[in-house]
């Protein structure tokens, strides 16, 4: 009797099994490596999120790689229930994570006659193209990828992909906003995003934060121009309610609140399309030449544009960084940045 118990597989190792040796394999990877690899992130997520953040999530994850198959087969529901919670509360792309563990219990089904309910596996699908867009824009946002690269983040086909990349490339609207990714480099065989979107669901305090409360702040400062884009960003993305609710508040009076096309800019076209764009030149380090007033009369100064040191004018002055000379200017004191 003790020597079957011990003969009977864990879920460590039923998913090396179905991940690395099983009829199924490739679909997990094409290479061992990438089997392998999938194997161990499983692993890691069932001592991470089996369970969720429910109350005893802890507990349930306390050794669950080492629960035998008897016990699987006894509870399913009770597992599959703890793998949903545990998908639900995992912070990375859930409809991937959801996919891959669906696999896992497709596979657990067919080679050891479980009945384990893998349909929690829609519920976690996206609804619709838009979301993978989305995603696809961030994923390029960090850096430059092939077209493998993507395809094989993001578990879709080459032809699903393309379509993708063509829409994104001719422009693609979400929620008032356009959004547009640039033209594969050539040489470098790679696509790349200068866009990372960000949607919020906020409260009333929180819309009056992001639509007065940024006005307000950031008034003659070198946060004025991009901080007043944002919050006409959220502005116009508003219900009539929730416009209302910010038109009504006293402060509002003074404020202006540009309503026109949402079109993502990137960091190049502010510089070109706005007269004061501090915060691009902060962001970016490039080297500049400030054109500004000293005692009345011109001064020009080549370097980089950081914020100043710690002051109560810090916000309202930038510090420049020459290889001469250095220089702390008023922002109302800049005629231009060329």
């Amino acid at each position: 009797m003790m020597s079957d118990l011990k003969a009977e597989p864990t879920l460590r190792e039923l998913i090396h099994e179905a991940v690395c040796q099983g009829s199924s394999k490739t679909k997990f990877g094409r290479t061992p490596q990438q089997r392998e690899d999938v194997a161990k992130n499983l692993h890691s997520w069932f001592e991470k999120y089996y369970g969720g953040t429910t109350n005893a999530s802890e507990l349930k994850r306390l050794g669950i790689l080492d629960i035998p198959l008897s016990m699987i087969k006894k509870f399913p529901d009770n597992f599959v229930e703890n793998i949903e919670n545990g998908i639900r509360s995992h912070p990375g792309d859930k409809a991937k994570q959801a996919s891959k563990l669906g696999l896992l219990i497709g596979t657990l089904n067919r080679t050891h006659h479980l009945h384990l309910d893998d349909s929690f596996v829609h519920k976690f699908e996206p609804q619709d193209r838009s979301l993978r867009l989305l995603e696809i824009l961030k994923y390029l946002h960090s850096g430059s990828k092939t077209r493998e690269n993507i395809a094989q983040h993001f578990e879709i086909s080459t032809r699903h992909l393309d379509n993708d990349l063509k829409m994104l490339q001719d422009g693609f609207e979400f929620m008032g906003t356009e959004m547009k990714i640039g033209p594969l480099k050539r040489k470098a065989n790679t696509y790349e995003s200068p866009v990372h979107p960000i949607f919020l669901a906020l409260n009333s305090a929180e819309i009056y934060a992001l639509t007065v409360g940024l006005k307000l702040l950031s008034e003659n400062t070198v946060f004025q121009q991009t901080l007043g884009r944002v919050a006409d960003h959220v502005y116009m993305q508003l219900s009539d309610f929730a416009r209302e609710l910010v038109d009504n508040q006293p402060e509002a009076e003074e404020l202006d609140f540009q309503i026109s096309k949402r079109q993502f800019l990137s960091s190049l076209q502010m510089i070109g399309d706005y007269d004061r764009p501090f915060c691009q030149y902060i962001k970016s380090q490039q080297i500049c030449n400030v054109r500004y007033l000293l005692k009345g009369e011109q001064k020009d100064i080549e370097g980089t544009i950081h914020l100043p040191p710690e002051g109560k004018d810090r916000f309202k002055s930038i510090y420049v960084k020459g290889i001469e000379e250095s220089a702390i200017i008023p922002i109302d004191d800049i005629v231009g940045i060329y």
